[in-house]
């Protein structure tokens, strides 16, 4: 990719990112009492986690970085599904959707070293 392209890529991934973090977190804001600072940096790190991942498939366009990218997507779900759940409201067979989508991440992040 073109040096400009490739920033404007990473510049539109983190601001995606952090649009999906905020939307979350705003969710969660009145809910988490003391939780507040380390849930923040929780997702920070999550996101930091996509973002990375996002660089490295657009760097490479290989098998291997699209998966660990999906998995890193997939694991951003399966924690804010976890978070509101948890923090906000208890919803319908939520321990489905946040277990399956974790198993998804785990192995696509694992498969995507063989890749």
């Amino acid at each position: 990719l073109a040096p400009g392209l490739e920033l404007l890529l990473k510049l539109v991934d983190g601001l995606l990112l952090l649009l999906v973090a905020g939307m979350v977190f705003g969710l969660l804001w009145g809910r988490l009492g003391e939780m507040k600072i380390p849930v923040f940096c929780y997702m920070l790190v999550i996101i930091a986690m996509a973002w990375v991942a996002a660089g490295a498939w657009h760097a490479s366009l290989t098998a291997g970085s699209a998966a660990a990218l999906v998995g890193a997507l997939m694991f951003l779900f399966s924690d804010s599904m976890l978070a509101l759940d948890r923090f906000r409201r208890p919803f319908p067979h939520a321990t489905a959707w946040i277990m399956s989508s974790y198993f998804a991440a785990q192995f696509l992040i694992a498969a995507s070293l063989a890749g």
